[in-house]
């Protein structure tokens, strides 16, 4: 369905004139030169989602009580929320990769990624060599300088060269066998890893990125329950919980 054109016409604010206009629509701001600064270093607009709980759905206007420092405090609650995610998203990303290392290439070989047998499909044993030769790591130029057999490298010096999403890619497409060798090592379901590590991933996309995980929707790639988890696990799963 086709929108009449609406030309956008709103002006560009100074910090001074953002604040006096929170201030219009009731936000209380104990300190003024502390609130200006907070606008010229974070900026008005990456606030302005944060100040969405402390207003009315309709008028916009802040509820009695709210002040700047209350939004300051969910960007700043926000920001370390996501520090804590990447932390564990490391450990999880590197347990992941000394996984499949320790299970698959004793089991089938250093280039065991090299055979279309050990994926599902052949477009998934694809897509990961077009990724593995695109890569870029110290290691993968140290075997391209004294190696030209296999032209790539071992299993374990690509897989320090590829993101988090081409792992977790990698992983969904490895054969059944193969996905349950490497989930036994974490207790989990081969499916239930399959989908944890894409929610995983596009978590570690929305972090690195600086997006808002605070009351932040997960549109797609919502995480499997866990039978496992079931005390523990949220009755809404679109939910960062």
């Amino acid at each position: 369905m086709s929108h009449p054109s609406k030309t956008y016409n709103k002006p560009a604010r100074t910090p001074s004139d953002l604040l006096a206009h929170l201030q219009s629509r009731g936000l209380g701001v104990p300190d003024t030169s502390a609130a200006q600064k907070a606008l010229k270093r974070i900026g008005y607009y990456r606030l302005l989602i944060y100040m969405r709980p402390l207003q009315d759905s309709t008028t916009k206007h802040f509820l009695a009580g709210s002040t700047f420092d209350d939004i300051l405090q969910l960007y700043n609650f926000d920001r370390e929320l996501r520090l804590l995610c990447l932390d564990a998203i490391e450990r999880i990303e590197v347990a992941l990769r000394a996984a499949i290392i320790n299970e698959l290439a004793v089991a089938h070989g250093t280039h065991f990624h090299l055979s279309s047998r050990h994926f599902e499909k052949v477009e998934g044993f694809r897509g990961f060599i077009d990724r593995a030769t695109k890569a870029q790591y110290l290691g993968i130029s140290h075997y391209c300088d004294n190696y030209n057999e296999p032209s790539i490298p071992p299993i374990w010096t690509i897989l320090e060269g590829v993101t988090l999403g081409t792992l977790s890619r990698m992983y969904s497409n490895l054969h059944v066998a193969n996905r349950r060798l490497i989930a036994a090592q974490f207790n989990f379901p081969e499916q239930t890893m399959v989908s944890w590590l894409r929610s995983i991933n596009d978590l570690r996309n929305m972090c690195a990125h600086h997006n808002r995980l605070f009351n932040a929707i997960m549109q797609v790639n919502q995480p499997m329950q866990s039978k496992r988890l079931r005390g523990e696990w949220s009755t809404n799963q679109n939910r960062l919980y």
